[in-house]
């Protein structure tokens, strides 16, 4: 089980991480030599040049090294929500990409069924209105109310969307089963 913005994978980030360390060095460097020239500048030593030179190196260091912590943190796979990982859809040392699937990761906290309604119904189907569910494959069901309707129909289809919550209790049920409302 995991929780949300939990790290599932880690992508390959040895690239970015010696990056980090070489402009950690040259940050170093640069707020020595930004720090003597404020000195000088206070005591009116040097010219303003070279303070405002040397006080924009260090900025831009610091900001190049914010976007690469940036890019590291993008290497990290973190889980969207809580729950268990159902499926793993990648191996160690391949190739991934934006947008590929790396995990399903399922969580029963907040199971919801969805139906398109005919709109001949629109005038009676309403949020709150009772209904009972009907799961014929495991031969059980249950009485819920309508959480959400939608407001708009489907011009090709003709229907409107409603939703009903399932009980948080209702562990025989699983994500994608078929059912009657």
């Amino acid at each position: 089980v995991f929780s949300k913005g939990q790290i599932l994978a880690q992508i390959d980030n040895s690239v970015i991480t010696r990056s980090i360390e070489e402009l950690k060095s040259s940050i170093s460097l640069a707020n020595t030599v930004y720090e003597r020239q404020k000195n000088l500048w206070d005591k009116k030593i040097g010219t303003e040049v070279q303070y405002l030179q040397a006080k924009n190196n260090k900025e831009s260091l610091e900001k190049r090294l914010a976007t690469l912590n940036e890019q590291l943190d993008m290497t990290r796979i973190k889980s969207p929500i809580s729950g268990s990982v159902d499926e793993v859809a990648v191996k160690i040392g391949q190739n991934i990409s934006p947008g590929q699937p790396a995990f399903r990761v399922v969580s029963f906290d907040r199971l919801k069924m969805k139906a398109n309604i005919s709109e001949a119904f629109v005038s009676q189907i309403q949020k709150g209105n009772p209904v009972k569910l009907l799961f014929n494959d495991i031969d059980k069901s249950l009485d819920a109310r309508i959480t959400f309707v939608g407001k708009t129909i489907n011009p090709l289809s003709r229907t409107f969307p409603v939703e009903v919550e399932l009980p948080a209790n209702a562990n025989y049920l699983r994500p994608n089963m078929s059912g009657v409302l």
